[in-house]
């Protein structure tokens, strides 16, 4: 078990703990609850079409070694927005041309790809868990891919909704891609 003691100057993380068992390969998750599934080096990763409003949330990272030296590799790509004011209930995310923005996918830690995409939808719903998203910068997954452009549909806690919001030009997403969609306000 491991936990973060430290950082660098040059921004990398000092994990110290005991190894229980030894064995000749170690894989690291990170944040470990953040993925659906792993196996045999084969992570489960789930960009689900609904996502509640988490400040918090970390980037998905995953690593393989065999001399307890972990380098993290990104396993998913992001939408980054900014929420200004205390009044939307939710925002609908949808690729330009209806494309597959959600679902879920393995991809093994050693060179991430996507396979095979279970629970597809070409929508995601980002929402609070309470009457309104609070004021932040929020990361939505999304899948990697390449998309044609993103419409945005933002519903304020009035019932009322917006959608001025689109994106016209390609946006290619690989993994650890931020995508900056901007600041949502009234």
């Amino acid at each position: 078990v491991y936990k973060v003691s430290d950082m660098t100057e040059d921004g990398y993380c000092i994990l110290k703990g005991q190894v229980y068992n030894t064995s000749d390969m170690y894989f690291a998750l990170y944040p470990a609850g953040g993925f659906s599934g792993f196996t045999a080096g084969v992570a489960t990763v789930s960009a689900s079409a609904n996502q509640l409003a988490d400040a918090t949330r970390a980037p998905l990272a995953a690593a393989v070694t065999s001399d307890r030296t972990f380098r993290f590799s990104p396993m998913a790509s992001y939408i980054k927005l900014e929420v200004l004011k205390e009044n939307i209930s939710s925002v609908s995310i949808k690729g330009a041309d209806c494309e597959i923005i959600s679902g879920k996918y393995q991809t093994t830690v050693y060179e991430p790809e996507i396979g095979q995409i279970t629970d597809p939808s070409n929508e995601i719903i980002f929402a609070s868990e309470g009457d309104f998203i609070p004021k932040g910068e929020y990361l939505v997954q999304v899948l990697p891919g390449t998309y044609t452009g993103f419409d945005m549909v933002v519903t304020y806690t009035d019932g009322s909704t917006y959608s001025g919001n689109h994106i016209k030009t390609p946006v290619e997403l690989g993994f650890g891609d931020v995508f900056k969609f901007g600041k949502l306000f009234d």
